[in-house]
């Protein structure tokens, strides 16, 4: 329960006293109501709807709500112009009971929906992970890239139907008014606050951010706003702003109304409630409670943005600690000029240090770094620090002769299959280096679990909703258009993994699948873990964050679903961090193993 409720039973007594001659039936004054029209800009694509309809209530300017009676053209006004329609296409639509009081909203492509009861102010969520934008794909399939060209040809994956396995998940009841979080109904209208719908329609089921800062909507990734790189020069990290960025930002600083400081604690505890893939891990009942443990709640309700800013990086930063979540930038309403840090928490601060550890150790045994490809007699190391896929490569043009063609991770594993299957090679045994790899794109580690084994499998479990899905992949890695035996390695060469406490996210992943496999044989220390996607969110007022969201990767034993957030441990373990960047070392443990 919120603040407000507790407050209310001091209200309601003091009213009682004061008003109790007033008449118990008197129906509660009208809301004095307001439009305004803003633009949505997404990210790559600038502005591409200038009039999303919002309405006000009662002098309140900070706080936006949506009519679900017209939600659904909204909606569907979104997706036709950022998927470029030739026609509109009617992918949600609406239907009010007004003799049962409820809403029933509906997904057309794959007939998820949210079911609205308005005598109880709840939502009745069914198959909330099929609440996505990818027509025609499997359920909860993390492969966002086209499987074919514009032309139907093979376009590096295959998706296996006849390894799909699928099990819906439970309906979800979720009570709005538990969360303080208002639904106006008047003059045929039924509202309900924009960010809590935006979340949970368009952020969290396309894992993209949307924030508002008060003239319009942004929607993205957090790189729509801004980017940040290490200046090796001034030894710190800067950001740069993108034009959006800086539109965001362009706002004048303002105080939190009331109503916008108790309706953003009730939105935040209900995304993170709902969709903080790491909650029950964390051993958190709730985050109402948790905001009350931690002495949060306080600066969450201050009028002043910034406090509530840094509330939410204490709570991320040195409560949730999860390598996965972190504050990324300010509130509007803060401003991007206000400094606001807050110390790390114990596991990212360990992370961090191991990580100079080991970049220390590089530094001395490999002063010019490790190379991507390198072949050390019969053995190839094949060497990458973050999963990247690179937008808009055609993969199919690679000159895959010249080392010019390693553009990202994936034209990296195909250049290494060319060397290493070319004709009178001396390759008999193969390493993937993930010694520092922290992660990055999934899709990118689909490729390289489907290069070694011939088939990639993962398998998610949905932490809201229970659903339960197994997805199977092939990848082209001779680029030849066919999915076979020559697009692997599996069966021809000798396989390995150096992985370290580095390797975290898909950095993890990918020893775990190459473990479950049986036929690869992992060399190093037990892995970081990381086991849910990265869900980027905003507060009501604009804080940019993310979180670890509730798709959550495993393996399955004996029919059984079980994450892999606690790392994988290696079949050969090294002693020495020097080790990992011994190639002469590591060549000669490989060549005496049994």
């Amino acid at each position: 329960m919120m603040l407000k409720r507790f407050l209310s039973v001091l209200v309601c007594l003091c009213l009682l006293l004061s008003c109790c001659a007033a008449s118990l039936a008197e129906a509660p004054a009208a809301h004095r109501l307001e439009k305004k029209t803003v633009p949505f800009y997404v990210e790559n694509s600038g502005k591409i709807y200038d009039e999303v309809p919002l309405w006000l209530a009662d002098g309140i300017n900070d706080l936006p709500y949506m009519d679900l009676m017209t939600l659904p053209d909204v909606l569907n006004a979104l997706f036709s112009v950022m998927w470029a329609d030739e026609k509109p296409v009617e992918r949600y639509t609406g239907a009010y009971d007004a003799s049962l009081n409820q809403y029933l909203l509906t997904y057309t492509p794959t007939g998820a929906n949210i079911l609205f009861d308005l005598n109880t102010n709840s939502m009745v969520i069914l198959d909330y992970d099929l609440l996505d934008s990818a027509e025609g794909s499997q359920p909860m399939d993390l492969l966002a890239f086209s499987t074919f060209t514009e032309n139907g040809l093979p376009n590096t994956y295959e998706r296996v139907s006849r390894s799909q396995l699928v099990r819906a998940g439970e309906p979800q009841i979720v009570s709005l008014e538990d969360y303080d979080i208002p639904v106006i109904s008047q003059d045929n209208q039924i509202l309900l606050p924009m960010q809590t719908l935006m979340n949970l329609l368009l952020s969290v089921p396309l894992g993209q951010l949307l924030c508002y800062n008060g003239e319009g909507i942004f929607f993205g990734s957090s790189e729509m706003l801004f980017s940040d790189a290490y200046n090796a020069e001034l030894g710190q990290i800067e950001r740069t702003y993108t034009e959006l960025g800086d539109l965001y930002y362009s706002v004048p600083q303002a105080k939190r109304s009331r109503e916008l400081a108790e309706y953003g604690v009730g939105e935040l505890c209900l995304e993170m409630d709902c969709f903080y893939g790491l909650k029950e891990a964390h051993h958190i009942e709730n985050f109402y409670s948790l905001l009350i443990n931690t002495g949060l709640l306080g600066d969450l309700l201050d009028p002043d943005p910034a406090k509530a800013d840094q509330a939410v990086q204490t709570l991320i930063n040195s409560y949730l600690d999860d390598q996965h979540s972190a504050y990324l930038g300010n509130s509007s309403m803060t401003g991007k000029d206000v400094n606001i840090s807050v110390p790390y928490g114990y596991s990212n601060l360990n992370y961090a240090n191991l990580m100079d550890m080991y970049n220390q150790f590089q530094n001395a045994l490999m002063p010019d770094g490790r190379s991507a490809y390198q072949e050390i007699g019969d053995t190839a190391y094949v060497s990458f620090d973050e999963f990247k896929m690179k937008s808009g490569l055609d993969y199919y043009d690679l000159d895959l002769d010249s080392q010019f063609a390693i553009q990202d991770t994936v034209s990296l594993m195909m250049y290494a299959h060319h060397q290493i299957t070319r004709e009178d090679s001396p390759i008999k045994n193969v390493v993937l280096d993930l010694t520092m790899n922290p992660g990055g794109h999934v899709d990118a580690a689909i490729f390289v679990i489907g290069w070694f084994l011939g088939e990639a499998q993962l398998s998610l479990v949905h932490t809201f909703s229970g659903a339960q899905a197994t997805n199977v992949y092939r990848v082209d890695a001779n680029l030849d258009r066919v999915f076979d035996e020559k697009d692997s390695l599996y069966q021809n060469y000798n396989l390995y993994c150096l992985c370290s406490p580095l390797s975290f996210s898909c950095g993890n992943l990918v020893p775990w699948a190459y473990h479950m496999s049986g036929m690869v044989t992992l060399i190093g220390d037990t892995t970081g873990g990381g086991s849910c996607n990265v869900q980027p969110l905003a507060t009501a007022w604009g804080t940019i964050l993310q979180t670890s969201g509730p798709c959550r990767l495993s393996f399955i034993k004996n029919g059984s679903y079980y994450d892999i957030d606690q790392g994988v441990t290696p079949d050969l373990h090294l002693s020495k961090t020097s080790h990992f960047f011994d190639r002469e070392f590591l060549t000669e443990t490989i060549h005496n193993l049994p």
